[in-house]
């Protein structure tokens, strides 16, 4: 399953670094898994495509009025909703937000693949 870095997840979301950083040290969002691979010292945070549905998700509650607070803990419903596969209406439309989302990753893998055939190219 693919994975994607903070670099990543902030280039497909359309983030600022120092934002998803402050919301992963409060543990309003947390990353899929840690990984020790890598550049550098200290673990790196990579997350799979349903967190980056989430962190949209949370995203989206913010700019509606939500706090950080009550937001992270929509959020941690949702995904103990979802992993259970278990039937909930809510008001998001998540079959929107995760075509968005695919389209940002697919927006996201296609500006990479052509500057390296653009580097390569030199």
């Amino acid at each position: 399953m693919k994975t994607f870095s903070t670099f990543d997840a902030i280039k497909i979301l359309n983030l600022e670094r120092s934002t998803l950083k402050t919301w992963m040290e409060k543990g309003f969002i947390t990353p899929s898994f840690k990984t020790n691979e890598g550049k550098g010292p200290g673990s790196k945070s990579r997350f799979k495509a349903d967190q980056l549905y989430l962190i949209k998700v949370f995203c989206i509650l913010l700019e509606s009025g939500f706090s950080r607070k009550a937001a992270a803990g929509a959020i941690k419903g949702f995904r103990r909703i979802y992993n259970f596969q278990e039937p909930v209406t809510v008001i998001i439309n998540f079959d929107k937000i995760k075509k968005e989302v695919c389209s940002l990753i697919g927006d996201y893998q296609n500006e990479t693949n052509r500057i390296k055939r653009r580097v390569k190219a030199l």
